[in-house]
């Protein structure tokens, strides 16, 4: 196992940990989106020449299945995060999420996607994500989405060497 990859491994079992007890419940959120005038979520690949979006998607492919989101163009701006941005994608395709957060060190650990969950397959299961093809070893609220960012979170059942993080 990397350092790095050890490193990103402890850094979430400390934030579920510290998420457990600074929050007295998990967040669950069953998205009740409304439609407004402005579309934000597009269903068309982001092409590099598109202003002020990102490139979102997210994957269970190693758990088998489809995409749960296919490579999607999201509009972004200056308060974005990898967080706000997977928020928006989940909301406009109606699927449930779950996640802890610990105040203390503002940090949050996505624990669920459309019912697929961090432990479900083994103790070193769970979602992670990319940012530009590189893992980043942050929390996704800190973390700028910025125009042509491509954004992956792929469910991992073996604290990711399935999907090539070491």
């Amino acid at each position: 196992m990397s350092k790095k990859l050890g490193v990103c491994i402890i850094t979430g079992a400390l934030i579920a940990i510290n998420a457990a007890y600074a929050v007295p419940a998990m967040q669950v959120f069953k998205s009740n989106a409304v439609a407004v005038a402005s579309t934000e979520v597009t269903t068309s690949q982001a092409q590099p020449d598109e202003k002020d979006a990102v490139t979102l998607s997210v994957s269970r492919a190693t758990i088998g299945g489809t995409d749960i989101i296919a490579p999607t163009s999201i509009k972004v701006d200056a308060n974005s995060t990898v967080w706000s941005v997977l928020q928006k994608a989940l909301d406009d395709k109606n699927l449930d999420y779950e996640y802890t957060y610990n105040r203390k060190n503002n940090a949050l650990y996505v624990t669920a996607i459309d019912g697929i969950k961090a432990g479900a397959n083994g103790t070193t299961s769970g979602w992670m994500f990319n940012v530009n093809g590189k893992v980043i070893e942050d929390s996704p609220n800190n973390i700028k989405a910025v125009e042509g960012d491509k954004i992956e979170w792929k469910y991992t059942k073996d604290g990711g060497k399935d999907i090539g993080t070491n």
